[in-house]
């Protein structure tokens, strides 16, 4: 008989996936050329939206991502779906957070801009 999952364990699963929705969002709006971004309407919603999955990622992915991996090994259900997502999860975060150093580095000890 399967054991009744526990509520919190299964609302960190839907905060992992909530996370895990704005990554291909980031991408498109990263890759997209700015001169496209402001031709239309539906590319000024991909920015707000990349934008803002891109705040709510660095500020938000390791913790989710750790909790996540944490809260897995009581899930029964979803405990593989949990660890992939918490994976995913914490890599954008380190990505995200790389690439802030790396533009921040470079603007201040190699004179480029942005």
């Amino acid at each position: 008989m399967i054991k009744s999952t526990n509520h919190s364990n299964t609302r960190i699963f839907w905060l992992e996936l909530l996370f895990a929705i704005f990554i291909p969002f980031i991408i498109c709006w990263r890759i997209t050329p700015t001169n496209i971004l402001n031709h239309n309407f539906l590319f000024g919603i991909l920015e707000d939206i990349g934008f803002y999955g891109s705040v709510l990622i660095f500020f938000g992915g390791i913790p989710v991502g750790i909790i996540g991996i944490k809260k897995a090994k009581k899930m029964e259900k979803r405990r593989i779906s949990t660890i992939i997502l918490s994976l995913l999860n914490l890599s954008a975060a380190i990505i995200d957070i790389a690439m802030f150093l790396l533009i921040l580095f470079t603007a201040l000890f190699g004179g480029g801009s942005v």
